[in-house]
């Protein structure tokens, strides 16, 4: 059994009836449609191949006028921003696609979300703490931690705004936005 739908059994073990855990796919989601008044994502849409048809999901199993919301990283456009998903894949292979801002909205709009950022966060994170969460390779290590260096030495941004903290921890940055709105 998987460790949330396990959590669920619990809940469901201590008396909690108005609480469902459920393995599914983002993509088709196993709700009926306007079944929900909140719909939120968190962290999860840049681990998701089809954003498009994730968000497009979302919609459709929210009721009109009722809140569809995702909170994710996302990347700066051109070169950083392809530079910085190349970097999250080499640390996590689950990593898919980190959407830039305008990229997330437009997504949340084609679904029929009338979105807006309502929150913005600039996350520090020690580097190497970032990295030993994922447990990438050695090689992929080398390579993002030799990348993160290089820019700090003058080199291409990485999109992660690597930096020193406190003059000597390594650090980036990602920027972490809240998205949505009301379904149409």
């Amino acid at each position: 059994m998987p460790p949330l739908i396990g959590v669920g059994a619990q809940f469901r073990e201590e008396g909690a009836r108005n609480v469902v855990f459920l393995e599914g796919d983002a993509t088709c989601l196993p709700f009926a449609d306007q079944q929900f008044d909140l719909v939120v994502s968190r962290f999860a849409l840049h681990h998701i191949d089809d954003t498009r048809r994730a968000a497009h999901e979302m919609a459709r199993v929210c009721r009109p006028d009722g809140t569809v919301a995702i909170v994710d990283m996302v990347c700066e456009p051109g070169e950083s921003g392809r530079t910085h998903n190349h970097l999250e894949r080499l640390r996590d292979p689950s990593h898919r696609l980190a959407l830039g801002e305008q990229e997330l909205l437009d997504t949340l709009r084609e679904a029929g979300v009338q979105a807006s950022v309502s929150g913005e966060r600039r996350q520090p994170i020690a580097a190497l703490d970032w990295l030993d969460r994922a447990k990438p390779g050695v090689q992929e290590r080398a390579q993002v931690l030799q990348t993160l260096r290089s820019e700090l030495d003058g080199g291409p941004p990485s999109g992660l705004r690597a930096m020193l903290a406190d003059g000597e921890t390594l650090t980036i940055e990602q920027r972490w936005l809240i998205a949505g709105g009301l379904r149409t």
